[in-house]
């Protein structure tokens, strides 16, 4: 039977994890050939998702944050408990997004097609919209892949729900700690890039997640709000995608892209004026 490895990170959205899990836990695939374990992190929920999960999924592995972890070094730590029980997939999922019943078939049937050699995304659209795919596979450029009719390679990948065979693991390890939040799935593509593993979009809408707008290039908030959303880990979080851009492109352009990304900050407008 083949294992898999369910990897989340939650924070203070105690209904719409328990939801998620409740569809999890519903998936249509051969229970005879694949079994699943959760290792979720709470990052310092202060809502009692631990103990509803706990009342509603005793079985669910919990490690705990103090809610400076945040999505990526959340899943790192999820992580580092589950790669001691080697399993043979792991399967990255946001607590936000809310699986279809076939999700889990499609992209273990995906990976299989292809040998369990390559990396596994799934696309997700705005809750209750198939039409509008709001995260999945991007190009190198992160525009999405919005025709998912048929499954396809890419390049980039959000986050949201991927599946990574062993192999991939044994060969590029955990997502990089370095990152608080986010950028954790894009640097993980392109180290599969560098080790010519490939990534592929399953075929079809596997769920539903509605897409963060966010705040900081906003130019209907004040330049306080948005000044107070750019810093945050979960705004636009210059810190992290300076390292991100100089670790793969180099220190000019990390610097370039930080003055250009705070001048869009402070001018949204012009800002894309300039660039239209």
């Amino acid at each position: 039977m083949k294992r898999i490895a369910v990897l989340m990170t939650v924070h203070n959205r105690r209904e719409t994890t328990l939801r998620c899990l409740q569809l999890l836990y519903r998936q249509q695939y051969d229970i005879s050939r694949f079994s699943v374990d959760v290792f979720m992190t709470n990052d310092g929920c202060t809502d009692g998702t631990e103990v509803a999960v706990q009342e509603n999924f005793p079985e669910v592995h919990i490690i705990r944050g103090d809610g400076s972890l945040y999505w990526n070094r959340g899943m790192y730590e999820a992580w580092k408990v589950a790669e001691q029980y080697d399993f043979d997939y792991y399967l990255w999922l946001n607590d936000d997004t809310l699986l279809y019943s076939n999700a889990v078939y499609e992209l273990l049937a995906c990976s299989v097609r292809h040998n369990d050699s390559g990396i596994v995304v799934g696309s997700v659209c705005e809750y209750g919209n198939k039409s509008k795919i709001t995260y999945g596979g991007c190009s190198y450029k992160g525009v999405l892949i919005r025709d998912v009719s048929h499954e396809q390679s890419c390049e980039l990948m959000n986050g949201n729900l991927v599946l990574i065979p062993r192999h991939v693991f044994e060969t590029l390890g955990k997502n990089n700690p370095i990152y608080r939040h986010a950028l954790g799935d894009f640097d993980y593509a392109r180290r599969a890039a560098q080790k010519s593993i490939k990534i592929y979009v399953a075929q079809g809408v596997l769920g539903e997640c509605d897409r963060r707008t966010p705040l900081w290039n906003n130019p209907q908030h004040s330049v306080t709000v948005r000044f107070k959303d750019y810093w945050k880990v979960t705004g636009a979080n210059p810190k992290d995608v300076f390292v991100y851009n100089r670790l793969y492109f180099g220190l000019a352009k990390a610097c370039i892209y930080f003055c250009t990304s705070f001048v869009h900050m402070l001018f949204p407008n012009l800002y894309n004026k300039i660039i239209a």
